[in-house]
This record gives C-alpha cells, structure tokens and sequence, in this order.
C-alpha cells in the first residue's frame, strides 16, 4: 500500500490539486454516463448505422470539447504550481 501524499499548503499548489480532482470526477462521469450511451446505441439491433451515428456524434462531439478544456485546466495549473516550486516541466 502506498502512504497518501499531502498537498502543499501553497495556492498553486491546491489550485492544481482541485483542477486535477475535477478532472478525475468529470473522466469517472464520461465512463459511466456518456460511454454507457454510446455502447447502448452500438448494440441497438433497431437502429440503422446512419441512426447509430446520429446518436453517437453529439456526445464524441461533446467529450472531445470537454478534455480539451478540461486538460487545458489542469496544465495552467500544473505549469503555475511548477513555477511556484521551482520544477522545470519536461514536454
């Protein structure tokens, strides 16, 4: 088992911590909610693949939008608790 690392008492750093949470719980949402829809329609035998598309594109349009939001979030905030640590981000 590993011992839970405490967050830095900085802003930065409980900036990017509650960016990072965010972005787990939003990424737990699309696994349960908005993937459960998408294989709920993939295995509707009723439904034509035009009819199957139609109900897919909405939502892989809509999660595409959100991790390049949501991601884009969480690295201002990594890139400013770096700075504030003085840790240089590797590409």
């Amino acid at each position: 088992m590993c011992a839970a690392l405490k967050v830095p008492g900085t802003p930065a750093a409980k900036a990017f911590y509650g960016e990072h949470q965010a972005l787990l719980k939003k990424q737990e949402l699309i696994v349960k909610d908005d993937c459960r829809m998408i294989l709920k329609a993939l295995e509707d035998t009723l439904l034509t693949p035009q009819q199957r598309m139609t109900k897919i594109r909405p939502i892989a349009n809509y999660l595409g939008s959100l991790d390049r939001d949501e991601v884009s979030s969480v690295k201002r905030a990594q890139f400013a608790f770096a700075l504030e640590q003085d840790f240089e981000l590797k590409k």
